[in-house]
Formats: structure tokens, C-alpha cells, sequence
């Protein structure tokens, strides 16, 4: 389980030259956002897996993520450079919260789910979080809200087109601006 920083703080700079990153509280959600300016990349990142050849990262590229304290999920969206939506790409997480410094983390707990924006729904590294049970890095109990946390994310929030579509891209548009 790796912590993961809304203020992009742990991301390998050995791809990311230059970037800038803004988050705030969203008191009446009880989340956080941030919004990360991909201002220069070593090369270009692209989607792993299904064999893509889509690029997700690189010049001028943005990121934002929406994470609900109360939740156990971190929402990264990556869009181009005009913000089109290249992937939703969301984090099973043990907790969402803050640290001392007041920056926001969550810790992750391996399984994903990403969706294109044709609205095609994968489920990431559960060979991942198959091992890390088997190696006792995680509880049984961990595991199933792991398990259980994923179905309902694609049962309630992925097929929510107002959360997917007009909220995010909303702050996409309000926090681009800023």
C-alpha cells in the first residue's frame, strides 16, 4: 500500500519535468480536488493496458483528481491539453485523509477501475490485491471492502452521467481557469 498526495508531491519525476497543482476542500462534498498542470514531460505516458496506444500523459495535459473523505476512492481524470477526457481513472482506497501538513493523501489498496471515454469499464490489478492478501500486507476484511468498494463504485457512481460528465467536467472548466 502506497500513500498517494493530492499535491502530486510523490509522483515519479523521472517522466514529470514540470508541473504545477492547486487542491482545495469542498466543504458541502467533504472532498478534496485538485487540479495538476502537466507543463513538460520527459516522454509521454501512455494508457497500459489492453494494449493501448492512447497517449494519457504529456505536454500541457492535465489531471484532476476528486477525493471524498468519507469514501473509499481517489477520482483521477486525465484529460488533453483542450480537456477532452482521456480516461477516469479511480483508486480503491483504505482511507482518504489529511496529514499533518494539511496536504491530502490516500493510501492506496492496489485494485482500480478505469474507464475510457467510451464508457468501457476495466478492473485493474486484482491479481495485485489477490497477493497482497496472500502475503498478509492486507486483512481478509480489507480485502472484501477492496472487492465490495469496486462493485459499488461501477454500479452507483461510474453510471451516474451527472457525476461522470457534467460535475467533473464542470470543475474541470472552473479549476482549468484558475
Amino acid at each position: 500500500m502506497k500513500k498517494r498526495y493530492l499535491d502530486a508531491s510523490d509522483i515519479d519525476k523521472n517522466w514529470l519535468l514540470d508541473y504545477s497543482t492547486h487542491y482545495e476542500y469542498l466543504k458541502d462534498q467533504n472532498a478534496y480536488i485538485a487540479f495538476i498542470h502537466i507543463n513538460e514531460v520527459k516522454f509521454n505516458v501512455f494508457v497500459d493496458y489492453n494494449d493501448s496506444d492512447e497517449i494519457l500523459i504529456s505536454n500541457g495535459y492535465k489531471c484532476l483528481m476528486y477525493m471524498p473523505i468519507d469514501k473509499n476512492w481517489c477520482l483521477s481524470v486525465f484529460t488533453d491539453s483542450k480537456l477532452n477526457v482521456k480516461e477516469w481513472y479511480f483508486d480503491i482506497t483504505k482511507d482518504n485523509n489529511v496529514d499533518s501538513r494539511g496536504i491530502p493523501f490516500y493510501t492506496d489498496m492496489f485494485l482500480d477501475v478505469v474507464v475510457d471515454p467510451n464508457m468501457t469499464i476495466e478492473v485493474l490489478d486484482k491479481d495485485e490485491l489477490d497477493s497482497a492478501v496472500e502475503m498478509k500486507l492486507i486483512t481478509h476484511d480489507e480485502y472484501e471492502t477492496t472487492i465490495k468498494t469496486s462493485e459499488e463504485l461501477i454500479n452507483s457512481v461510474i453510471n451516474k452521467s451527472e457525476f461522470m460528465y457534467d460535475y467533473i467536467n464542470m470543475e474541470l472548466q472552473r479549476l482549468s481557469k484558475g
